[in-house]
């Protein structure tokens, strides 16, 4: 229930965006979370919508940013720069590997990105960020257990603009951007034909230092092209066609290894005579001793259409047809050190040719069509959508797990993961107006998810040698996803001499499951490709949304609780057998959980006085696995019941605050140096988390605050603008990742750190 203004990110009307929180009320908000467009604060679903200027105004150019403005929200980007693990209401996933779904879809413009990889986007020209919190299997599928990011980027309009910007920042950062619209207004396709283009490129210097290499790591070096058309044949007819290439070549953070566990890879070290303690503690948070390449590399490209047809009255049915569809690739390659020293007790890095290090990459590719049909019948009281959606992916996985004894037989093997999988589902969903001021929502969602997997080991030491493989291996999974809402929006001849100016209550009931899968992508000693099932979350959830004191205050409100069922757990297991030298580790997902989860967020904003806008949330969760026995302790190896423990990524508060003062500014001289000057400050908190494996210290995440500033001034009519900024301005030392996972089977353990203070100016101009 993002309670933020709504924009449409046009620079035309710059002057208008920039005024907005200048306004004496707060502005309609409209958003898509039900596939259709409605005003937020009549929208039953937990939703944070942030506009173009609500993102401008906090300085936000990366998804993983919005992090602290959504409660119980919380993206990371594990160990690799390249990738995102998102979490809503502690429901997500910890595995980035390409056999397993993600807990939380995004979506482009419709279009589903079923791969973490690449999914850390930069912010370039997007109009809308909704994040719908909950399970949204009826409308949007699979992999939407915990809920949903749906991303629209600005269409192209019908006059020329532009828009170019500059940012430079410590450790010789560099961000940089840049926007062209143009009409095709000549001939048959004068008022017809419009096209957008947009670039966007950072360079950022990095925060920590590789002592081996004199490198700085946790750099980005991201290059992003976006290009737009639409076309409008008739008045009823609107065709949208998009095209995105991107490139990322950065080095992630390298690890800080914080103890050596004499278990696994670390303990045949201890045997040969290295010192593996004092090469450990050599480590800082931000001083690396890593012996090979934090190298993230992935290259992004794809097109997608949108075909919006306004068919009319027929029967006395307003109907409206949609068809997306949707083509993308990506190429990705990495290299991981997982010990955080310079012995090489493990690493894990793309496979190829006659050595490991030649980093042939993986690859993916997707197809996706949907179709749509929308209407509103019953003298619109009721609102329907039914439709078809699609999607195929193939890819492949090359990765190899070397140590100081690589030319063993349980490492050094390239294991070579390929997957082939097709998604349909049939849905459809209805509201009905039974009076003015109560509706009744219900939908289903019938899906069949096939994946397909094949796996093959190859010592790519002798790559003539027959590998070591499995015929491929296949499974279906079908879903049912239902959902049911009423909701009651208050008749205004009751909010009469009341504070409220609206106030809308509802209840939902919503499923929502993430895909099975197979075992096998990081199992480079034994090939086991044995199947998963999907898990499933029932959601029931009560909410209120309110406007009021003559839309000066928005505050809505929502609690919840979920079942989880058959929760798909991803262990590092040693299955080595007594007398081994070399350590059978394995990784193994298996259903091996229940739990209950339950929680709160609230949200407001507020304009007390006019240019003085206050907003703010909080999230309570309490999220804890219900039955989880014989789970392997990622301390010793041993089984553990994890009964009554928390999830990882959950923290159990998370609340943020922010505020900014637009001041008119009257200079002497020319008129066009008058304008605003608008401080700003982001507060956010979180208490304590674990990222997996409580028992394993170095994965405790301690309660911990952040704090931005950013202070702007806009001027030329509102068309410049001029800013100061701050990141974490106060130093504040936190983790972005961290792998106890490692401890019992390689014997490492290693922490990631965020980004410390950083600080910078930004030169921004519309026309």
């Amino acid at each position: 229930e993002s309670l933020v203004e709504t924009s449409s990110g046009e620079p035309e009307q710059a002057s208008e965006e920039s005024s907005a929180s200048r306004r004496k009320t707060i502005e309609e908000i409209v958003v898509s979370a039900r596939k259709r467009s409605e005003r937020l604060e009549e929208t039953p679903v937990a939703v944070t919508a942030l506009s173009e200027s609500t993102l401008r105004e906090a300085g936000i150019t990366r998804l993983d940013e919005i992090q602290d403005l959504v409660p119980n929200l919380q993206i990371h980007g594990a160990d690799s720069g390249a990738e995102a693990n998102f979490v809503i209401r502690g429901v997500g996933t910890s595995n980035t590997d390409m056999a397993f779904d993600p807990g939380v879809g995004v979506f482009i413009d419709g279009v589903f990105l079923p791969r973490s990889v690449g999914a850390l986007l930069d912010v370039i020209d997007i109009e809308q960020i909704e994040i719908l919190r909950g399970p949204q299997g009826t409308l949007f599928g699979k992999n939407t257990v915990g809920g949903a990011v749906n991303i629209t980027t600005t269409k192209p309009k019908d006059s020329v603009e532009g828009f170019a910007l500059v940012r430079p920042g410590s450790r010789k950062t560099m961000l940089a951007r840049a926007m062209l619209n143009l009409p095709i207004d000549f001939g048959p396709f004068e008022d017809k034909l419009f096209t957008r283009f947009s670039f966007a490129s950072v360079q950022d210097g990095g925060w920590v230092r590789n002592v081996p290499r004199k490198q700085d790591w946790s750099n980005r070096n991201t290059l992003a092209f976006l290009g737009s058309l639409r076309w409008l044949p008739t008045d009823s007819l609107t065709v949208d066609v998009s095209g995105s290439w991107s490139q990322d070549h950065s080095y992630a953070a390298g690890g800080q290894c914080v103890f050596i566990q004499d278990t696994g890879l670390a303990g045949l070290f201890t045997q040969a005579g290295y010192d593996v303690q004092e090469a450990c503690d050599r480590s800082e948070p931000f001083r690396n001793w890593s012996n090979t390449s934090q190298l993230q590399e992935t290259i992004s490209y794809g097109t997608w259409g949108t075909i919006d047809w306004d068919i009319g009255e027929i029967a006395g049915i307003d109907l409206r047809a949609k068809s997306i569809t949707s083509w993308r690739e990506q190429d990705f390659r990495f290299r991981q050190d997982f010990d955080g020293t310079d012995l090489t007790i493990v690493q894990i890095s793309d496979a190829g040719g006659g050595s490991p290090f030649d980093g042939k990459p993986g690859h993916q590719r997707q197809i996706q069509q949907e179709f749509q049909l929308s209407g509103t019948a019953i003298d619109d009281r009721l609102d329907f959508i039914v439709g078809y959606f699609s999607l195929w992916e193939n890819g492949s996985d090359n990765r190899v797990v070397l140590s100081g004894y690589e030319t063993a037989i349980r490492f050094g093997k390239e294991n070579i993961t390929a997957i082939d999988n097709f998604t349909w589902a049939l849905f459809s969903q209805a509201t009905f107006r039974a009076r003015e001021w109560l509706s009744f929502t219900g939908g289903l969602r019938y899906s069949e998810d096939r994946k397909g997997i094949q796996q093959s080991n190859i010592d790519p030491f002798f790559p003539d040698q027959p590998a070591d493989s499995e015929p491929p291996k296949s499974a279906l999974f079908p879903s049912w996803t239902p959902m049911g809402t009423i909701s009651v929006l208050m008749p205004e001849a009751l909010l009469e001499d009341t504070p409220l100016d609206s106030l809308l209550s509802y209840f939902t009931y919503a499923r929502g499951f993430k895909g099975g899968g197979f075992n096998g992508v990081l199992n480079p000693a034994d090939i086991n490709l044995t199947d998963f099932a999907p898990e499933t979350l029932d959601s029931f959830e009560i909410g209120f949304k309110s406007i009021l004191w003559d839309q000066r205050l928005t505050m809505n409100i929502a609690g919840f609780v979920g079942l989880y069922d058959d929760i798909q757990v991803t262990q590092l297991q040693d299955l080595s057998e007594e007398g081994e030298i070399i350590p059978n580790i394995v990784q193994v997902t298996m259903n091996a959980a229940r739990a209950t989860t339950r929680g709160i967020e609230w949200e407001f904003m507020a304009l007390p006085i006019d240019g003085f806008r206050v907003s703010g949330s909080m999230g309570l969760l309490d999220a804890v696995y219900a039955d989880f026995p014989d789970a392997p302790s990622q301390l010793d190896g041993q089984a553990i019941s994890r009964a009554g423990e928390t999830f990882p990524f959950s923290p159990h508060l998370q609340t943020h605050l922010s505020m900014q003062y637009a001041l008119p500014i009257d200079l002497p001289g020319p008129a066009w140096l008058d304008g605003w000057i608008t401080p700003r400050f982001d507060w956010s908190y979180q208490s304590a988390f674990h990222f997996e494996g409580p028992e394993v210290w170095s994965s405790n995440q301690p309660a911990y605050h952040l704090l931005h500033l950013r202070l702007s001034y806009d001027f030329l009519d509102d068309r410049a603008q001029f800013a100061f900024w701050g990141q974490n301005v106060t130093g504040t030392e936190y983790l972005q990742w961290s792998m106890p996972a490692t401890v019992s089977s390689w014997g490492t353990a290693i922490r990631f750190w965020g980004q410390p203070a950083t600080w910078g100016a930004e030169l921004s101009y519309r026309f």
